[in-house]
């Protein structure tokens, strides 16, 4: 069987090719999950509201209880649903991702939860608005030649707080950016101005 994946062999390509496998396995699997979560939570809410307007028992003060209750069912549903898809995003992330990149690039490693730091993207007098808070995912960190660099997802962000109109401290995220950040030591002399353009950050 001829090989498709340009840089494995035949072995590390049939490793591969099971852990997908086995991805998709468990993602099957996980469908029945996902569907009688929300036959059970949609079942339970119809019932409740069956109930409440049979037995005529909805009036001013007791409209706030169906309400409430058909409310949490469908948060704990999405709640269920959203922790089955990261677990299986992750599973992707762990076992395929990770062994493309081990076998296509030796010299870089991937860590799916880590990020560039808050502290790089403020040392990078990129943004003209303060960051001071950010998240990310996939760290890509590695060597070319002799160039080292990172790069992951980022989501830089101004934090804030200030008083609303009673008297509580309340906190606000801005946006700055959000994409692909890199790292990285270019190992050049340069002796003008270096101007980089964006389209989205601010």
């Amino acid at each position: 069987m001829k090989n498709n994946l340009p840089g494995f062999k035949e072995d590390q390509k049939a490793l591969l090719i099971r852990k997908l496998m086995q991805i998709e396995k468990e993602r099957r699997a996980s469908k029945p999950q996902i569907t009688l979560t929300w036959i059970f939570a949609l079942g339970f809410i119809s019932f409740i509201w069956y109930i409440s307007i049979g037995t005529n028992a909805l009036d001013e003060d007791t409209i706030w209880i169906p309400i409430v209750i058909s409310i949490l069912f469908l948060i704990i549903a999405s709640g269920i649903t959203s922790s089955i898809n990261n677990r299986l995003r992750r599973e992707f992330k762990n076992k395929a991702i990770k062994s493309l990149i081990k076998y296509l690039l030796p010299n870089v490693t991937y860590n799916p939860t880590g990020r560039i730091s808050v502290g790089k993207m403020k040392r990078s007098n990129l943004f003209k608005t303060k960051v001071n808070h950010g998240s990310g995912e996939d760290l890509f960190t590695g060597k070319r030649g002799i160039t080292e660099f990172k790069l992951s997802e980022v989501l830089a962000q101004k934090k804030s707080t200030y008083i609303d109109s009673d008297g509580d401290t309340q906190t606000k995220y801005e946006d700055v950016f959000d994409g692909i950040f890199i790292n990285t030591n270019l190992n050049l002399q340069l002796n003008r101005a270096v101007k980089i353009f964006h389209n989205h950050a601010s």
